[in-house]
């Protein structure tokens, strides 16, 4: 069975600056038995996005994996083009956090 796994990691600076964390939301396909199966895949593989860099301003930043979101089963086995692979329901507040850009 295939599952799409909607993983979490968080951004953080490590500097005199006051920021908002940044989150980054990675959406992977795993083919297992289960869902624990699914869960346990995608774990290794969100620890695996961990990573520590210098940015381009000099400033220290950390993404370090914060769990899974969801999980779900998709509605065929057969993956093919154009497959939705994930979806979900989103209230205005989230459409509207969704649709801000990031300053620049």
């Amino acid at each position: 069975m295939w599952y799409s796994v909607s993983i979490l990691l968080k951004g953080s600076l490590r500097s005199g600056h006051k920021l908002e964390a940044s989150w980054e939301e990675d959406i992977i396909l795993c083919n297992t038995t289960s869902v624990k199966m699914a869960k346990k895949k995608a774990e290794i593989v969100g620890r695996g996005l961990e990573c520590e860099y210098v940015t381009a301003t000099g400033e220290y930043l950390r993404w370090k994996y914060d769990g899974i979101l969801s999980i779900n089963q998709l509605e065929t086995d057969n993956i093919e083009d154009s497959n939705v692979v994930f979806s979900r329901y989103l209230r205005d507040e989230e459409i509207l956090s969704l649709k801000r850009p990031f300053e620049d």
